[in-house]
């Protein structure tokens, strides 16, 4: 008997390892088409985080899985491993989950109409805004900061620094030039907020802005929306924050939960 429990268990152990070894090889999981109408939740361990996040499967568009490429710093040991990014997508200007009287719109190419927020450990290079605001502007310093510009004219006299192109005060916005690569983008700021816009027709890869923000559990949280709804901004990003904070869990869950999901409530 001892024998045949022993064989069990071994069995148990290869398939359990053999789908942990699938799961991390995956680039992306997308939610079951059977279910992508369903308000019912999914936990997901949001790797190499102990976070676990639980996300209603209509507001779920992928699970991306790569490889933590980050060698150096605090996070040198986890090189190699996996590193997860949740993606959840709405439809504007409602904030409306997916559903079967709104799925053509959310299939539409270029997303014309959608809130995307990707989740995830922040690492190197993740697409914060921030990160990007503040390397551009190591580069070409805002016009008002001179010290930073003559230091960097000692080296290279034809810096040109970032311009402010116009000050949109109706929605609180500052806009900067931030074209560089012929790619059409600009930087939005507001205190310490960020927006990066891609403006067509010199920006050929997308119609889009985006931004960051931080979560209390140490989660980065990027978000797309069309660059026709930048008036709607501060909607946007609080309806963003909100979401993405009511999804975090506020404990381990359960084995059974983590492998079956939790039910709605």
């Amino acid at each position: 008997m001892s024998r045949i429990f022993s064989l069990f268990f071994c069995a148990i152990l290869i398939v359990g390892l053999a789908t942990c070894a699938r799961r991390v090889e995956e680039k992306s999981e997308p939610t079951p088409v059977d279910v992508r109408f369903s308000d019912s939740s999914r936990f997901v361990n949001v790797r190499p985080t102990d976070v676990y996040i639980s996300i209603p499967l209509n507001h779920l568009w992928y699970i991306h899985t790569n490889k933590y490429d980050s060698q150096g710093g605090p996070d040198k040991n986890l090189h190699g491993g996996p590193w997860d990014r949740v993606e959840v997508r709405f439809l504007l200007p409602k904030f409306e989950a997916r559903s079967p009287a709104n799925e053509l719109t959310f299939n539409e190419p270029g997303g014309k109409n959608i809130l995307s927020l990707t989740i995830m450990k922040p690492k190197v290079f993740d697409g914060d805004t921030r990160k990007a605001w503040e390397v551009f502007t190591r580069i070409r310093p805002v016009e008002a900061d001179s010290e930073a510009i003559a230091e960097l004219r000692k080296n290279n006299r034809f810096i040109k620094p970032a311009r402010v192109i116009q000050r949109h005060d109706a929605i609180g916005l500052i806009e900067y030039d931030g074209e560089d690569y012929g790619l059409g983008i600009s930087f939005f700021k507001h205190e310490s907020i960020v927006i990066r816009c891609w403006r067509r027709p010199l920006a050929t890869i997308k119609d889009l802005c985006e931004s960051s923000f931080d979560l209390p559990s140490g989660l980065l949280v990027n978000i797309e929306f069309p660059r026709a709804r930048l008036s709607q901004w501060r909607e946007i990003r609080q309806r963003a924050e909100a979401t993405a904070n009511s999804y975090i869990w506020k404990k381990k869950p359960s084995i059974w939960r983590s492998w079956f999901g939790a039910l709605s409530g």
